[in-house]
């Protein structure tokens, strides 16, 4: 699957969400898109989630994991700047990143 921007958690948490084998891309023309977990910066998270084998790609903010649970995180990569998602908390083999050429927004 092919999306702009996923968006899970805006009202309540959402329950072990999985996403795997995506690919998200938001031009750098365009400023900056991401894939929204939990819904950053005002939704209520997740919990339980897995994020495996996809591609997170952005001019910008390409992640956002906003209150959320994260169980289980291997073979993605990431291009551009993440919030609320610190790549050290998951072995080294789980989150390749790569950044364009501005400085990440927060990684935390």
């Amino acid at each position: 699957m092919v999306y702009e921007k996923p968006t899970p958690g805006g009202g309540t948490p959402v329950q072990s969400a999985r996403l795997d084998a995506n690919m998200t891309y938001y031009p750098p023309s365009n400023g900056t898109g991401d894939a929204n977990l939990g819904y950053w910066p005002y939704g209520s998270g997740c919990v339980g989630t897995t994020i495996t084998n996809n591609y997170f790609v952005s001019g910008g903010r390409s992640l956002a994991a906003h209150a959320c649970g994260i169980d289980r995180m291997t073979g993605n990569t990431v291009i551009g700047d993440v919030v609320e998602l610190n790549p050290a908390d998951y072995p080294l083999e789980s989150v390749s990143l790569a950044r364009l050429s501005r400085p990440p927004l927060a990684c935390s």
